[in-house]
């Protein structure tokens, strides 16, 4: 099982190049792996990002960067090993592989969920928290729109639910509030290696940037 490989010590402390690229999209990866290592880099991972806008990009993040990363989300977020996720975003998106980053930090664990098995109602992915016992998971703004729309009370197991991807409307985050679901807003981005800022208190507007960034405005923006 991937998800017992991507939480073991021989994943993320051992040398090699991991492409993890959307086989639908049809990317060739010859001579990926060994211009990596042409930069003395053996410990990698190489994920597809576009960005806000353009083609699709190769970001080549080195485990010990995720690692540091998923350590600054853990102590905001205060992950420990009584945590529970469910892990449905894919592992050749940062977010989907930072959760397994997160969980071998934390001793936490994992239970999968296939995003092709969602239904519109919600209600598959309901009774897959409900089955894992789930206290962490994410989401984005689409999903979210599926569970207000149809009235989805959030499970009891929930204390955090990772909010992402995509442009987070007002109105449907504090609907999606109102029926329980324990939002957390974040802004992160794939060279970042996951998550920049995040608000564990449901705040959509102000996200707190996490520890270990250093920040500044630019033109007063």
């Amino acid at each position: 099982m991937e998800e017992a490989v991507l939480t073991s010590p021989e994943y993320w402390e051992n040398s090699g190049i991991d492409i993890r690229l959307n086989p639908k999209r049809g990317y060739s990866t010859e001579g990926l792996a060994d211009a990596v290592r042409e930069q003395e880099i053996d410990s990698a991972v190489v994920l597809a990002t576009s960005g806000s806008q353009g083609d699709a990009k190769f970001a080549v993040l080195e485990k010990r960067a995720l690692l540091a990363s998923a350590e600054m989300v853990n102590a905001h977020c205060a992950v420990s090993e009584s945590d529970t996720w469910l892990a449905g975003l894919s592992t050749f998106h940062v977010g989907g592989l930072g959760i397994y980053a997160r969980a071998f930090l934390s001793g936490s664990k994992v239970a999968s969920f296939a995003w092709d098995s969602w239904q519109r109602d919600g209600q598959v992915f309901v009774e897959a928290c409900e089955k894992s016992g789930a206290t962490l998971t994410s989401l984005t703004p689409v999903h979210l729109f599926d569970l207000v729309e149809h009235d989805v009370k959030a499970p009891a197991s929930l204390r955090g639910v990772y909010l992402g991807g995509g442009v987070i409307g007002p109105k449907l985050f504090y609907r999606g509030r109102e029926l329980g679901w324990p939002l957390w807003p974040t802004y992160g981005m794939t060279e970042a290696c996951s998550q920049i800022a995040t608000s564990v208190e449901g705040d959509a507007e102000w996200l707190p940037v996490l520890e270990g960034w250093e920040t500044k405005t630019v033109n007063g923006q």
